[in-house]
């Protein structure tokens, strides 16, 4: 273990002057003369030992002392005017986390560490004070919590020597679900609206694609066998020198050398030889009709006059008998008039594999390319491997739109239906064919679709034990396309599903004993910044979960995501009006006691009937004779206010009487 330190230093204000000076400086006493060890431990820092620094609840970089302690005067700085004029300072170097880490969901991990020095109280409050000792243990906390690199001096020696398994740092919002998925591949998340599902879910699909690039391979150089795509725009015109340029004659020629002399030019610099070029003639045809090849890339030679010209030489390698028109290349490509104004224009892989559809859809069957080409062309083009996929369930949705059904196509004139794959199949098949590397199907509102229908005979194959190369692997002969199908193991099947749409309890109990189920509830302390116009946030989405979960049950909570990133009233006022309130009457629809006892009588007034109105509707009205309306007009002042009344424990909040009568303000 090493025998390095690790601090927690809580800057303030002072962090800027910190990052300036490349140093840290403590006073020897508090600003009331006291000497007081949440200053003066600084003076205990060696070289190597590893400090994080937490700016406004955010770690926000991480620094290696690169000297020992030493005392050293006050510095110059006005953020250390009021300080005593002796302190400690140390050298360190700097790394500025790009994405600075949240201490609140992890507050609850750091409050556990033993010792006395620590930043945290047992009620996990922040302790006034610059320095304290957060420990190997901390550091660890901290760093799963990170979704960056981090330098290899903060690094425990035990993270290294572990390898691959600590090269990718996860967050530690991920770790109970990759825990239960390494046991089950099918999970289920689920809770009531704004818990996180979303958020937990791209976590996850981003984590499989991490884990996919660290075991690619560099891309190789471009080559012959490994070629780029260009876009070579010619037009039978007359040239700015007056010479008359045909296309004929580049087909007479075979090759020819186009210089870079024009506007938008840089992509003749990224050319090599072996590329492939697709040729578009914009005039008089506007239609692509050919393909070529570079020969010569960048290189100088004479044109008329002796003046030496910067160009490239394409080699004409045949026309296409089924030019492909403008027209097509534009709406598949999305390209615009300006895209067409170069005289070369370097293609993307995937807009390459478009233009070679487009070319074969013409007619185009052999392709004048050579094999070695045309087999460079087909594999650099291939669509990239999907690892994750995502689906949203709905109640139309359906088995063929899920595995696979016949769909109509139109050929010649002719129609003929024939199978095609679902997003399912693709995802196994792609999981099947790449098996050193994990997939994910993301299923989103798993519980609005009927599973029985939209999964068929593929609800057995996807338990663990089921499927492929497992002791008890089973496959099925698919009924459309007649093909033997399984489910391999290296695919998670993740899903979604809202407890405030449907209950848990109602779910196919097929579909419940072939998934596990990991919560995700309302987590006030995730919330920040916590304290907004004198409001406590997390105090406020507590006193409402609790009233909503007595009267409407704890499927129908309200998710802390609503309140994160909430920094001024005016965000506030928007999200409580505009999100908040119309779920509540989502959930409390057409009740409004109840909905007044949630939100309080200043958000929800009433007003009793006047006598004409009960004298005329007598016989459509319910016990219950008082008119509700929702109170837009409260001042920013009585607004906080009545949002403080709902955190309050007294009797000034809602009821269920209607004893008394507020008119908006």
């Amino acid at each position: 273990m090493t025998s390095r330190r690790v601090w927690w230093i809580s800057a303030g204000s002072s962090y800027k002057a910190l990052v300036d000076a490349g140093q840290l400086w403590s006073p020897n006493t508090d600003k009331a003369g006291r000497r007081d060890p949440r200053y003066t431990l600084l003076q205990q820092v060696k070289k190597g030992d590893v400090l994080v620094c937490n700016v406004d609840r955010s770690i926000v970089a991480v620094l290696l002392a690169t000297s020992d302690a030493v005392p050293a005067p006050r510095p110059n700085l006005k953020v250390y005017a009021n300080w005593a004029e002796q302190g400690t300072s140390v050298e360190v170097e700097y790394k500025q986390l790009e994405l600075p880490v949240d201490v609140n969901p992890i507050k609850e991990q750091l409050i556990s560490l033993n010792g006395s020095n620590k930043p945290f109280d047992r009620t996990g409050r922040f302790r006034q004070g610059f320095i304290f000792e957060l420990g190997d243990e901390g550091l660890q906390m901290v760093h799963n919590a990170s979704k960056e690199e981090w330098p290899s001096w903060a690094i425990l020696e035990s993270e290294e020597e572990d390898g691959e398994d600590n090269a990718l740092w996860l967050s530690s919002e991920l770790q109970p679900l990759l825990l239960m998925l390494k046991y089950n591949p099918n999970v289920i998340l689920y809770g009531p609206p704004g818990t996180g599902k979303t958020r937990l879910v791209q976590l996850l699909q981003q984590h499989v694609e991490e884990l996919a690039a660290a075991k690619t391979e560099p891309a190789p150089a471009p080559s012959v066998s490994n070629p780029r795509f260009f876009l070579l725009i010619t037009n039978d015109a007359t040239t700015v020198d007056g010479q008359l340029w045909q296309w004929q004659g580049f087909v007479a020629k075979g090759s020819e050398f186009f210089n870079a002399k024009r506007r938008f030019a840089a992509a003749f610099e990224h050319s090599q030889v072996g590329d492939i070029v697709f040729c578009y003639r914009a005039y008089p045809i506007k239609a692509l009709a050919g393909l070529a090849r570079v020969e010569q890339a960048l290189h100088s030679e004479a044109e008329e006059g002796g003046v030496e010209e910067k160009g490239v030489t394409i080699k004409l390698t045949g026309e296409l008998a089924h030019p492909v028109p403008w027209s097509l290349i534009k709406e598949r490509l999305s390209f615009r008039p300006n895209d067409v104004q170069a005289t070369l224009r370097q293609l993307t892989d995937e807009q390459a594999a478009t233009l070679l559809q487009l070319c074969q859809d013409a007619g185009n069957a052999d392709l004048p390319l050579s094999e070695e080409q045309e087999s460079a062309l087909q594999e650099a083009t291939e669509p990239p491997v999907a690892r994750t996929a995502f689906v949203t369930f709905h109640q139309s949705f359906a088995y063929e739109d899920f595995v696979e059904g016949l769909r109509p196509e139109s050929k010649s004139g002719q129609l003929s239906y024939n199978p095609r794959p679902g997003v399912f199949k693709r995802i196994c098949a792609d999981a099947a064919a790449h098996p050193d590397e994990q997939h994910l199907l993301v299923v989103d509102e798993i519980n609005r679709a009927n599973i029985a229908k939209v999964f068929g005979e593929l609800i057995t194959l996807i338990e663990q034990d089921k499927r492929l190369g497992k002791s008890a692997a089973l496959q099925v002969i698919l009924p459309y396309s007649g093909e033997p199908f399984g489910v391999p193991p290296n695919l998670w099947i993740v899903g979604t599903m809202n407890t405030a749409d449907r209950s848990i309890a109602l779910l196919d109990i097929a579909l419940r004993r072939r998934f596990n189920f990991l919560p995700l509830l309302p987590d006030p302390a995730t919330i920040a910044p916590q304290m907004v116009a004198d409001v406590d946030l997390h105090a406020l989405l507590t006193s409402l979960n609790e009233r909503v979960e007595v009267l409407a049950g704890a499927d129908y909570l309200i998710g802390h995501s609503y309140f994160i990133g909430i920094s001024n009233l005016a965000q506030l006022r928007s999200v409580w009006y505009n999100k908040v309130i119309p779920l509540l009457q989502e959930y409390f629809y057409n009740d409004w006691q109840r909905l007044r006892a949630v939100l309080g009588k200043q958000f929800i007034t009433a007003q009793p009937l006047s006598a004409k109105l009960k004298k005329q509707l007598a016989e459509a009205l319910a016990a219950d004779d008082q008119l509700y309306r929702i109170n837009h007009n409260l001042t920013d002042e009585a607004f906080t206010s009545a949002l403080r009344v709902l955190i309050d424990d007294g009797s000034a909040s809602g009821s269920l009487s209607n004893s008394d009568d507020q008119s908006a303000t």
